[in-house]
């Protein structure tokens, strides 16, 4: 590959972590909805659970 041509490829790229398309997390959860769905409810497990469990008065959100 000559220098013209990498460094036209290069220029070309997108930053890292950035994905194709301007809906790019919306991309991500619609093909992957069953990790989506597994995320989010590890995640709001976590936010509930970890405090309760550590004896912090959690008030209303510790009544559920």
């Amino acid at each position: 590959m000559t220098t013209e041509k990498l460094s036209d490829s290069l220029s070309q790229r997108k930053p890292a972590g950035e994905l194709v398309g301007d809906r790019g997390v919306a991309q991500l959860i619609r093909r992957h909805p069953s990790v989506t769905f597994l995320l989010l409810t590890f995640g709001i497990t976590c936010i509930v659970w970890v405090p309760r469990a550590a004896g912090v008065p959690v008030g209303v959100v510790g009544q559920v």
